[in-house]
């Protein structure tokens, strides 16, 4: 099982926000880091240019929580699939439906291919499991 396909089944099975979840979507899709460094042996997060970010147990190390915040959510997907659509909407009808969806489309005018849809009990999961479905579509098609 490939890290976007574990971290896809973990997306799809959260219910909310979740530190770690975040912690392990921006390494894996936006390549951040998080190791031991120094003499305090502390973890720490560091950003895709190396830079330190803030010591645990601050936020989430001062980077953006994409399972919590739908801008975040929303800025991975325009960072990894530059130039592609996307359509989000929020709403069931009935009880047991998830609330969030999200679809990814190949053009941003939305009429290209549709690269993912996916359902999820929040906006910025929905989000994140269509972003995580377009990429590994996407590594199976090239």
């Amino acid at each position: 099982m490939s890290d976007l396909t574990e971290l896809l089944e973990r997306v799809k099975a959260a219910t909310g926000p979740d530190k770690v979840l975040d912690r392990d979507i921006l390494c894996i899709i936006d390549g951040w880091t998080y190791e031991k460094r120094g003499r305090d042996r502390q973890p720490w997060m560091y950003g895709a240019k190396g830079e330190r970010r803030d010591p645990p147990g601050v936020g989430i190390f001062g980077a953006a929580r994409p399972t919590s915040s739908i801008d975040a959510a929303v800025a991975l997907v325009e960072r990894k699939l530059p130039g592609c659509g996307y359509i989000i909407g929020m709403g069931r009808e009935t009880p047991d439906e998830p609330l969030g969806a999200c679809a990814i489309y190949s053009s941003l005018s939305g009429e290209g291919a549709e690269l993912a849809e996916e359902e999820a009990p929040t906006l910025p999961l929905a989000v994140l499991t269509a972003l995580l479905s377009a990429l590994i579509a996407q590594g199976a098609s090239s």
